[in-house]
């Protein structure tokens, strides 16, 4: 459990989450599916910086904006105000974590679970 303000990291992933992990941010957040491709290479970033990777119900936006505390920032305003990083402090935050900083992930688990047991139906 999280139980002090982190730094957050939340945009589309296509070559930015891993200069955002190598800048130290310590909850990473996406606005779209994480494809298994990149998932070896955000998992050691994570696993090096300390960082974990949360997921949370796509659409949700309304929702989740309720538990936002407040903006204590906004960078990389040249992207447009939906793409920007903001600096969000929330609290009760619903998100799973999904890859942690200790380099397991909940989405190749259930890659290899789900491979294991086609192969199992397939047979």
């Amino acid at each position: 459990m999280i139980t002090e303000p982190a730094k957050t990291f939340s945009r589309v992933f296509r070559g930015y989450d891993p200069a955002a992990v190598d800048a130290y941010i310590e909850v990473l957040i996406i606005k779209q599916r994480l494809l298994l491709d990149d998932v070896e290479r955000l998992r050691a970033g994570l696993k090096e910086s300390g960082a974990v990777y949360l997921n949370g119900i796509g659409g949700a936006a309304q929702f989740y904006a309720r538990c936002i505390d407040r903006v204590t920032g906004v960078s990389l305003m040249q992207f447009g105000t939906p793409e920007a990083m903001w600096h969000l402090e929330v609290k009760d935050f619903p998100a799973v974590v999904t890859m942690d900083s200790h380099g397991r992930s909940l989405h190749q688990e259930v890659a290899d679970a789900s491979k294991s047991r086609l192969a199992g139906v397939l047979s």
